[in-house]
């Protein structure tokens, strides 16, 4: 995602983060920033990843050849 120092306003910044993760903004914002974040929320429960940021912490202190 675009960092907040962009310099956009808030309706812009908006559109840009759902243009990047292509989710169609229809009539409000509101329903495409729920859908956004009902997407992150999933992404941020999934057990898939979940185990991919546990590999990557215990690898992170030893140097594997």
């Amino acid at each position: 995602l675009p960092t907040a120092e962009l310099d956009v306003d808030l309706e812009e910044y908006t559109d840009i983060c759902l243009g990047l993760l292509d989710i169609p903004v229809s009539k409000s914002r509101i329903q495409s920033l729920h859908c956004f974040f009902s997407l992150y929320r999933e992404f941020k429960s999934s057990q898939h990843f979940k185990n991919l940021a546990t590999e990557k912490r215990d690898n992170i202190d030893r140097m594997e050849l």
